[in-house]
């Protein structure tokens, strides 16, 4: 099964690429944690693969700090809840 769980909160660039690519792939599911949602490419880059896999019809959930989540960006947020990321 295609479900990729990933933890978005520590790394470096190379390392979000590869969290990227595996989310782009994901077929069925995606289930992502993390404790900090931060502001800016990455954060962005994230954010519309997200969507782009909601919208192909893959189930995407994303858990996120209270604490470390405000930060992002209600924009981001608003794209992510309407394209069907839970």
């Amino acid at each position: 099964m295609n479900v990729p769980r990933l933890n978005f909160s520590h790394g470096t660039h190379e390392e979000h690429r590869t969290r990227l690519e595996t989310i782009r792939d994901a077929e069925k599911a995606i289930c992502l944690t993390t404790y900090a949602w931060w502001r800016g490419e990455i954060a962005h880059d994230m954010a519309d693969a997200l969507i782009e896999r909601a919208r192909a019809g893959v189930e995407c959930n994303v858990i996120i700090d209270a604490m470390g989540g405000m930060l992002l960006e209600r924009e981001v947020l608003r794209r992510m809840l309407d394209a069907g990321v839970r």
